[in-house]
Formats: structure tokens, sequence, C-alpha cells
């Protein structure tokens, strides 16, 4: 019996595990065709309207476009240490729920959705 040395794919992400945030660009986010996007964008609350992403070209053929799985959060539950950030996790574990397990519709203060 011989056994065969099996090496696993790593995961499709667009950034190392662990490392810092890192730019990408807008053709490198549409390669990734993303299931779902979470804008969390720092200093921004939710002023970020999702909406926006239909003015980058090519955006519209994205997975997490087409099924409008696209989400901005406030920064406040993911920039400051507390229990902000334990609401935010909550809610990301919602929308995920939602999106791919059929959960119902996430209400929050803290999130703007592409559809509203």
């Amino acid at each position: 019996y011989t056994s065969a040395h099996f090496e696993p794919s790593p995961p499709p992400f667009l950034l190392t595990p662990g490392s810092i945030s890192t730019e990408i660009s807008w053709e490198e986010l549409m390669e990734f065709d993303p299931q779902m996007v979470v804008y969390n964008i720092c200093g921004q609350g939710l002023r970020f309207d999702p909406r926006e992403l239909y003015s980058v070209e090519g955006w519209d053929r994205t997975e997490a476009a087409r099924a409008r799985r696209v989400f901005s959060v406030d920064d406040d539950l993911f920039n400051r240490p507390g229990l902000g950030l334990l609401e935010g996790a909550r809610l990301l574990q919602d929308l995920l729920v939602e999106s791919f397990s059929g959960g119902a519709r996430v209400e929050s203060p803290a999130l703007r959705r592409l559809s509203d």
C-alpha cells in the first residue's frame, strides 16, 4: 500500500489570512468574483451607498452584484474595541445566514444593502 501525498489548494483569498489590510484594484476584486461583499470603510459610517459600485465598469457581472449580496456596515462596529465588535460579528453571521442559508432578512440600523 502506498499512500499519496495530498496538498489541498489554498483557499481563494484576495489577502493572506493574518496579513494587514492591503489595497486591491477593482479589476482584482472583479476577477475574484466575490459571492458577497461587505463594506466597512473607516470613518465613513453608513455614508457609503452600495449602489455606487455600479459606477465601476463590469461590477454588475460579479456574483455578489447579480445576487444583490452587497452591504455597507457601520464602521463603529469593527473599528473600536468593546461590545460593538460582538455586534459586528453577529451582524456578519446573520448576513451570511441570510445570504447563503435562506435565513430571515437582516434588519439593522448599522446596515445598508444594495437594494435599499
